[in-house]
């Protein structure tokens, strides 16, 4: 397991919860610890982001993760940044019995709005990894926006959509942080963008369903290596 680092996002968010900042500050200090010597390190901050994996359920060791672990991930979500203080994300945590409610229902539309020889190899797929990869996971999280999260108030699709994102950044952090493994799952396209998905999530037509987190435990998450280019190629400075 990915071992927890000294300053975990846990106490850095009990640490943004006890502070107390003016009703103007600025959306990046809300929340922020007042001293300095709250703040993690640098490096310890560093090590936590380049820790972070894509964790393919098949690898999942089946160990259920514990409540309170998906508890500490949310409050980390919520404090994602946000344009016009909408708060667009919204999660839908499913249990054992709720994941075969999406699994039959997203076998229900794509068997209505796909090509038979399109849903034959798309049931076939879906069924193999209810037995297998899915019967590992603890929770299945619909990462959703609220298109109108604020009444009267729309900010642009795509800055919604970004915050959303940036939410499931910050849960990701604290999963790993906790030692879990996790998977963000881009789901079926017929069904994650069907009417019946996202009335069984509780959305609005115009809301949007970004995909499905999946939380489970991995034995040695060591085991997925990753690199990345050095950033200075992916870099331009005009001073």
């Amino acid at each position: 397991m990915i071992p927890l680092l000294c300053w975990g996002l846990p106490k850095l968010l009990q640490g943004a919860q006890s502070s107390k900042i003016p009703a103007k500050s600025a959306d990046t200090q809300i929340g922020a610890p007042s001293s300095a010597k709250r703040l993690p390190a640098v490096s310890d901050v560093a090590s936590l982001i380049a820790a972070r994996r894509s964790i393919f359920p098949r690898d999942f060791s089946g160990q259920t993760v514990d409540r309170s672990v998906v508890e500490t991930m949310l409050e980390a979500a919520n404090w994602a940044p946000t344009h016009g203080k909408t708060e667009p994300w919204r999660f839908v945590v499913l249990g054992r019995a709720a994941q075969e409610e999406l699994l039959d229902l997203s076998l229900k539309v794509l068997e209505r709005d796909c090509t038979p020889e399109d849903f034959a190899k798309k049931r076939a797929k879906i069924e193999g990894k209810r037995k297998s990869a899915f019967s590992k996971v603890s929770y299945m999280i619909a990462i959703c926006m609220k298109r109108r999260a604020v009444a009267h108030k729309e900010m642009p699709e795509w800055e919604e959509m970004c915050a959303v994102a940036c939410s499931v950044q910050n849960m990701w952090l604290s999963m790993t942080s906790q030692g879990a493994a996790g998977y963000w799952s881009s789901w079926y396209l017929e069904a994650r963008e069907s009417l019946d998905v996202k009335q069984f999530l509780g959305l609005e037509q115009e809301d949007k369903c970004m995909g499905i987190f999946l939380v489970g435990h991995c034995a040695d998450p060591t085991c997925y290596r990753s690199k990345r280019q050095p950033h200075a190629e992916k870099v331009t400075w005009r001073v």
